[in-house]
């Protein structure tokens, strides 16, 4: 009876690490998109030579993607640059954990 118990004990905790491993590893891809999404964002801006039309839009998109992003313009005498703060949701849905993660990033 006791190698009974054992073995489900064993199976539970199988199936809680698995459910953990399987949501840390789903919120680590999510870090990476987010993290890939910012440089697309940082290539675009940076083509269209900080063009506010086109910050406009990247901000629109990135709020219909799940992103919230904020550019920040700098302006030194003929040269312009710009800060990229681009913010989303770090989620482990097994554990019910959500935290606020940002990205930085800069266009020169």
């Amino acid at each position: 009876m006791s190698q009974v118990v054992k073995a489900f004990v064993g199976i539970f905790f199988i199936m809680v690490f698995t459910m953990l491993g399987t949501g840390i590893v789903g919120a680590q891809m999510e870090s990476a998109y987010a993290r890939d999404y910012k440089e697309n964002v940082i290539a675009e801006i940076e083509n269209s030579d900080l063009s506010r039309q086109v910050i406009d839009s990247c901000i629109m998109q990135a709020k219909r993607d799940g992103y919230d992003l904020k550019v920040q313009i700098y302006k030194k005498k003929e040269q312009k640059t710009a800060e990229i703060c681009l913010a989303y949701e770090y989620r482990i849905g097994f554990l019910n954990y959500v935290s606020r993660h940002e990205i930085w990033g800069y266009v020169i």
